[in-house]
């Protein structure tokens, strides 16, 4: 692996980039507690459920708001970015 700790191993917190991904219509931001409701209706949504979701019991507001907590901390450990 050329030097470099194995992927994962003492890996920096990911940003949020600074100034914020946005222009004069669309702002990409982190996930947050206002947006349960909305990912909810997108997983109620049978064209998301067809392509996208492999569980076959509903999406609950539990299940959103414990992506939204394994999303944080994915980024902190340096795993990954959630838009």
């Amino acid at each position: 692996m050329g030097g470099h700790p194995p992927y994962g191993v003492h890996m920096a917190e990911l940003p949020f980039p600074t100034p914020p991904l946005a222009d004069d219509v669309v702002l990409v931001r982190p996930w947050r507690e206002a947006d349960v409701p909305a990912r909810l209706m997108a997983f109620a949504d049978p064209t998301v459920q067809r392509f996208l979701w492999p569980r076959t019991t509903p999406y609950t507001e539990n299940d959103a708001r414990s992506f939204f907590v394994e999303q944080e901390q994915a980024r902190l450990r340096g795993e990954e970015l959630s838009f």
